[in-house]
This record gives structure tokens, sequence and C-alpha cells, in this order.
């Protein structure tokens, strides 16, 4: 089997974002397929019409989007034949997961199973079917396990509620959310990619010609995306399936696997910095895997933008492997911190969440045998001043009844002198990161250019700027956004808050350009953003701290107010949109259904942003 990375589901994204957000915007393409992968390598117990036999799709898809091997036309006349095996597969797990009504359900092991794959779809009431001799169509009934309410039903709950609370003007995109919901179980659009997925089955059996590979390709589309938006459609009923399927170890593996296919990619760009005790006798300099070999328990200090989230993921991403590869027994975690928002949370619940185990138990006996490694990132991003005290107490009991127990603790220092007493809560040893010296610029710059013609461009440009400038490229995260700068300018603005400025348009043109997008507004997505920020700054404490999906569609919503932009004009940048363009550029992130800024540094430009552009002309 050929191993998926993220540069297939990033290929993937490319070539199929365009057609299934235009079914939704909701759709997050790299989740489903991940899920996707699930249903092909899950067993049922039930052995009918080939359905273990589904593996080779993941080959194929492989080859044929990442083009790293030819693909035949018989190939493609299976993978197109075994649409029907996948719906029945899909049927069937979702069966053996009790999601489907009884009063309704196909009898696939009895007097059924000569049924074809229509019959299959149309049970699962996800298209309509035309009746009568003047083709009118009636609207099937939506299948749902009446004993939970799905993820789609909860969601219309918090908008019907929120509708009862909402201004005149906040209406109107509330009831549209509402509206595209409820009509998602019976979109004509994905119903049209079905009946075509249904149809070339039987085409390609009496065409006599080879089609061209654009043609191929267009099959492929139409069969994937059928795919994956069953996959989609059924998401919250096969990932429960799947967490009671699975035992505790399956878990940690997907786990593991999950994030290493996260941070994979971002791996290759790490170049590792340099890190100081303090106080420091000898002042000597080490890179962080050097004191994780000799330090079981430590904190990482240093400025927004220094690279101490980068530094400890690259760490995180090594105790992975290590774990994957049975070098260690000890599975790391690990813990944004910015996410205990809740003052009955606490690191024990965060660690059983983060690996699907209902039971803390579990997660106790673990920390208790020291089988864990404990990531604990941002102490300065909670939110809540009496909750950090809870978490410094508890991560200080987990320190002195666990002596041998691995953490690592990440914080912002944002102190101008020497003295750190002030964040020294554990008595544990603290390293200060340093800043990025001018002998490690050409590392970074080799790591994001594309060739060495590019790179010694770049550093010409930097070498050239005076040492007020080279002084901001001390910081990784400035540094690395310069580098894109230069790749298309040659030349940098002179301070901080308009090198991000200059690094996001260009970001937010780019996608304009490129993708010829019609919808982006770059100046009004700019303001949105801002007064996003401002809502976050009243209510978060100038933390950039996650908040609901629907939390953070209501800052949108009244931003957008405030600056007499209409969200719901037919050519305008939906709410949804905005969220799904903000995390494809990574100016945005959203995990565990709760966004935030890609970074702090993010949330105070934007923040800034507003207060220099905003105050006074709403």
């Amino acid at each position: 089997m050929i191993t998926e990375t993220g540069e297939l589901k990033n290929k993937l994204q490319d070539i199929l974002s365009k057609i299934l957000h235009g079914i939704s915007d909701d759709i997050v393409i790299g989740e489903c397929y991940d899920l996707y992968k699930k249903v092909i390598k899950f067993e049922t117990e039930h052995n009918g019409d080939k359905q273990d036999g589904l593996k080779y799709k993941l080959d194929y898809i492989n080859n044929i989007v990442t083009k790293k091997s030819d693909t035949t036309l018989a190939d493609l006349n299976q993978f197109i034949g075994d649409f029907e095996v996948f719906v029945k597969k899909l049927y069937i797990i979702l069966d053996e997961f009790s999601a489907l009504a009884d009063d309704s359900k196909i009898d696939y092991k009895g007097k059924d199973s000569h049924m074809g794959c229509g019959a299959y779809l149309n049970n699962m009431g996800k298209i309509k079917r035309p009746i009568g001799s003047q083709g009118e169509s009636e609207r099937l009934h939506k299948i749902t396990n009446f004993d939970k309410k799905t993820q789609t039903q909860t969601e219309l709950e918090e908008l019907n509620e929120n509708l009862n609370k909402a201004t005149i003007d906040e209406r109107s995109e509330l009831e549209k959310r509402i509206k595209k919901l409820e009509g998602r179980y019976s979109d004509e659009k994905i119903g049209k990619y079905f009946l075509d997925s249904v149809v070339l089955k039987n085409y390609m059996s009496h065409q006599s010609e080879d089609p061209h590979f654009g043609e191929m390709f267009r099959r492929f589309q139409i069969i994937m995306v059928s795919e994956l938006y069953l996959i989609y459609f059924f998401k919250s009923d096969l990932e429960n399936g799947f967490k009671i399927k699975s035992s505790e170890s399956e878990l940690f593996n997907e786990y593991v696997e999950r994030n290493i296919d996260k941070l994979k990619l971002k791996s290759e760009k790490y170049v590792p910095l340099n890190l100081k005790e303090i106080p420091s006798i000898d002042n000597k300099f080490n890179f962080l895997d050097e004191i994780f070999k000799k330090q079981h328990q430590f904190q990482i200090i240093g400025k927004g933008g220094n690279g101490k989230t980068t530094s400890i993921e690259n760490l995180f991403l090594k105790c992975l492997n290590d774990y994957k590869k049975n070098q260690n027994n000890e599975l790391p975690i690990l813990i944004p911190l910015s996410s205990i928002k809740d003052v009955s949370s606490n690191i024990v619940s965060e660690i059983a969440k983060k690996l699907q185990v209902d039971n803390e138990d579990i997660i106790n006996e673990m920390i208790s045998q020291n089988n864990l490694i404990l990531f604990l990132d941002g102490l300065n991003e909670i939110n809540s001043s009496s909750i950090q005290t809870k978490i410094i107490q508890e991560i200080k009991d987990l320190i002195d009844l666990n002596i041998k127990l691995k953490i690592i603790i990440t914080t912002r220092d944002d102190a101008s002198s020497s003295q750190h007493a002030e964040i020294d809560y554990f008595n544990i040893p603290i390293y200060i990161i340093q800043l990025v010296k001018k002998e490690q610029i050409k590392d970074f710059v080799i790591k994001y250019c594309v060739n060495e013609e590019e790179a010694q461009k770049v550093l010409n440009t930097i070498e050239e700027q005076d040492e007020r400038i080279l002084k901001l490229f001390g910081k990784p995260l400035l540094l690395v956004r310069a580098i894109e700068i230069i790749k298309e300018d040659q030349q940098l603005p002179d301070n901080e808050n308009d090198m991000i400025n200059c690094f996001i348009e260009k970001l937010l043109i780019r996608e304009k350009s490129e993708k010829k997008d019609p919808k982006i507004n770059i100046d009004f997505y700019m303001y949105i953003l801002a007064g996003v920020a401002s809502e976050l700054q009243l209510n978060n404490n100038m933390s950039n701290n996650p908040v609901t999906k629907i939390k953070f569609i209501q800052y949108i919503m009244s931003s957008a107010k405030k600056i007499g932009y209409n969200l719901i004009s037919e050519d305008s940048m939906s709410s949804d949109y905005i969220i799904r363009i903000g995390c494809e550029l990574e100016i945005i992130a959203q995990e565990n259904k709760e966004i935030k800024f890609f970074h702090q540094n993010y949330f105070e430009f934007f923040l800034a942003y507003y207060m220099r552009n905003l105050i006074g002309h709403e």
C-alpha cells in the first residue's frame, strides 16, 4: 500500500474543493478523506459484494492525484464500477453502527440482496427520484437515529435559538444558514453527481474507444465527489461508530497517525533554535532535543513569534515517530492550554478528549505509570485568571507527584529584563528561546525557497537591509513572512506590523488571482477580521483563545454590520466563506469545532488594524 501524506490531501483539496465547497462550505476535505480511508479498510460483519476488496482504491487515488504512476482505462473502469460496492459497504457499516432507522432498512442479507446502487442511495435519503408520467419529484425521508441528535440537528437548534435573540439585520444571515442546513439532505447539486456516478458504470461498459486523460480525470472527480460527500453527510455517525468499535490501543495509534500526518509537512521546514537556561552560569546554548535527553521536566519561555510552539511541535512529532516505531511506551500528548476554557475542565480531561477516551481513570493510570509525555503549550494563553491559577496548581501537582513524568511547558515572556521570577511557577529548569542568529538565516531561506537561485536572491536582499530590519528577523515568524514577501517583491516593509500586513494581503491577492475567485474583496475581508479581533479582545481579555464556530460567525456578522457589508448577497463573502478562506490561507485556524487566529501575533495585528482603520469610521 502507498502511504498517504499531507501532500495527497492538499492535492485532493485543490482538485475537489471548487465542486464540494459549491455544495457546502462546511465540508473539510482532509477530515473526510481520513474517514474515507477508515471506511475502505473497515471489515464488515457481512462479507458479500467484494467489500473487503476496496483497498486498491487508496492506491488508485494516490496514483491519479499525484501522477506518480500511470493509470489505465481498466483501473478507471474498476474504480467507477466499485462505486456501487462502496455505497453498499457504507450502508452496511452504518447499519452495524445503528445509524439507520429500523422501519426502512434494506434487507441486504436476504430478499433485497439483488438491489442496485440507486436503491441504497434512495434509502439513505440522498437524492430525489422521479415518479409518475409527468416527471414530478418526491423528496425522500431523512434517515436518522431518533435516539440521538445528529451534528446537523444540534447546529440547527443552536442557530434557531440565536435567531430568537437576533436583530433584524442578523436574522437574514442566520435564516440563510438555517435554510442551507435544512436543505442539505436533498441537495440537487450532489444529486446530479450521485446519478452520474450510477450511470457511468453502464456507460463505461459499452464504450469502445479509450477516453483521453482529461475525460478519465473528470469521471474520477465525479466518483470522488459522490463518495466524499457521503462520508461528510454521515461524518458524526461514522466517527461515533468507529470510536465504539476501536480499542484503546487503536485509538492511541489513530491519534499518533493523525498528528504525524498533520505535522509532517510543517516539520520539513523546521530550523532548530538555540535555548539558554536561566539563570546561566556558563552561558551555554543547547538545542531542544539535546535538553530533552537530559531533562524530564522543564519550561520554555520566549516572546511572541519566537518559535516556542513550532519548536515543541517538532519535538512532539519526533516523539510520535518514536512511539510508532515502538522505541518507547510513552505516548506524546500536545495540549494547547488555550483550549481549557471551562472551570470544570482540566489537563486530564483534555488528554481524554484528545485520545477520545471516555474513562479518565485510564489517563490517570497512564500518568502514574509515566506512560505519557505532556507538551503543555501556551500557559499565558489561558483566558481566565481563575482557570489559569487552577491549571498552574494542577501542573504543580503533576510535577510533585510524578517526578519521572516528562512534561514540557511553554509560556510567553514579555519581560524586558533578565528577571523571570514571575513565571517560575514550578521550580523546574527554565530555558529561554534565543533569537535567530545571522548564520541561521541562511538555513531558513534554503528551507523556504524552491531552488538555490531563488534562495540566493532572497539572501542578497536580506543582506542589503539595515540593522533595524535585520533585528526583526530574530523572530522566526517575521523572518519566514519576510522570505515569502521577498520571493515576490524583492523588497520589504520597514516594520513588524507592515510586514504582517503585506504578507496577509499577498495571500489574499494570490488567492483571488490564481483561483480567479470573484468573491474575495480584500479590503472588506481585512476589515471584517479586524472587527472580529476587536470582538475577541472585548470578550477574551486580549487573548487569542478559540471560540465556537457559532460565536465566531456572530462576530463576523457584527463586524460586517458595522462597516455596512452585506453577507447574504449572492456575490458576497458569506460567513462560512470567510472562515474557509481564512483556514486555507492559515490566517485563522479551526480545530475541534473551535476557531481562533492562526497566531497570537496575527490577532494583535488585526486588533491594531481595527484601531488604526476602523475606530471612528463605523
